[in-house]
């Protein structure tokens, strides 16, 4: 019998998916409880403002078994803590977090070994920066501002300062498993052209690097799975500069690039994972999928206030080659969104980078005119 599985995060369905291909049983907690998420298992919808006691009362209505987190849960380690007590975890546990996630041991950690780490600051810094305001508590770029020391005297609780960066934005995806780590391969970051610059929207891979940076970052995921205990899936943002790479932040959970080297792997990442934590786990029947060469993906954002449509949209297929376009994250037809909310996941395949980013660009314009969406932002 295949195992269960819940999955708990502000958007949960590209982990359940990747569960269900690999042959278990996923259950979803998450802010928006899909359509195309509650076609793959049982789902419930968790409001924004969530207390923990909230989602131990949901657990507990969901089928037993391990649970896994998306983000931006891995800022709840005290969270992540309460939910061992009825469940096995398959992830980093609060201990971990909260070593990982802190800005200043990172900082420490990464200068020991020889690694880059923009500067950071916790009180206002002397010199003009560049600087980035950024939440401790951070996730898909949210909250991320440029800040101005000269009109600042101060650093708002909950916030810090870091260095900018520039160059291409990148995540590296590795799988540890206490003892050895392998890099699962790299994505090129989509960011908004919008307001908020810093807005992770989506990706492209695999992106492919030069064999002196891929050797750097294949040694930053040993440092880190050994220096911080990291198991199974984890992902890390860097800034690429020519041969040269900063490392950002990192996220100590499947993140929303993994399905894009899945995709282009043709095989589910969560098997692996959970043989970190479980050496057998049971599986059932998994889906089977030909890899492609090259996949991206792009969120839509509402231009305007909007109401989702009654309308068939193309999703993934249950098993077999994927095709050139499908959506997902979809909204249930009668869904209000209010400017600036996002809607839906725009994703396509190809042979080659350009081609795929071609193809996301007019598969974007398409999807924002048939929907009556009105012209979304700049998209790549």
């Amino acid at each position: 019998m295949a195992t269960n599985v819940l999955i708990l995060g502000a958007s949960v369905r590209a982990a359940a998916q990747s569960a269900r291909d690999a042959g278990f049983s996923p259950s979803g907690i998450d802010f928006y409880a899909d359509r195309d998420l509650r076609r793959l298992g049982p789902s419930i919808r968790l409001d924004q403002d969530f207390s923990p006691a909230d989602i131990e009362r949901m657990a507990r209505s969901l089928p037993t078994g391990p649970f896994l987190y998306t983000g931006p849960l891995e800022n709840r380690p005290d969270l992540i803590d309460q939910l061992v007590r009825d469940r096995p975890l398959w992830g980093q546990p609060g201990d971990v977090l909260k070593e990982v996630r802190d800005p200043e041991r990172l900082a420490r950690g990464l200068a020991s070994s020889g690694f880059c780490y923009p500067d950071i600051a916790q009180t206002v810094p002397v010199d003009t920066g560049p600087w980035l305001l950024k939440p401790y508590a951070s996730g898909g770029g949210l909250g991320i501002e440029h800040w101005d020391a000269r009109q600042n005297d101060s650093i708002a609780d909950g916030f810090y300062l870091q260095r900018l960066v520039v160059g291409t934005p990148l995540s590296a995806i590795f799988l540890g498993d206490g003892n050895r780590t392998r890099l699962v391969g790299l994505t090129r970051q989509i960011l908004s052209n919008g307001p908020n610059p810093f807005l992770y929207l989506g990706s492209v891979g695999p992106w492919q690097v030069s064999p002196v940076v891929r050797t750097e970052i294949l040694r930053l995921g040993g440092f880190l799975a050994t220096n911080f205990h990291l198991r199974g899936i984890f992902g890390v943002d860097l800034i690429q500069d020519e041969e040269s790479f900063a490392v950002i932040e990192v996220n100590p959970r499947y993140t929303s690039s993994v399905e894009i080297l899945e995709w282009t792997t043709g095989s589910s990442l969560l098997v692996e994972h959970a043989r970190c934590f479980k050496p057998n786990p049971s599986v059932g029947n998994p889906r089977v999928r030909p890899a492609v060469s090259f996949a991206a993906k792009r969120t839509i954002l509402a231009s305007r206030d909007w109401v989702m449509p009654a309308t068939d949209l193309p999703l993934i297929p249950d098993s077999g080659p994927l095709p050139g376009c499908w959506l997902s994250d979809l909204p249930e037809p009668g869904e209000p969104f209010e400017a600036g909310q996002p809607v839906l996941t725009v994703n396509v395949t190809g042979r080659t980078a350009i081609e795929v980013l071609d193809a996301l660009d007019d598969q974007l314009a398409g999807w924002t005119r048939s929907l009556g969406l009105g012209p979304d932002e700049a998209f790549c």
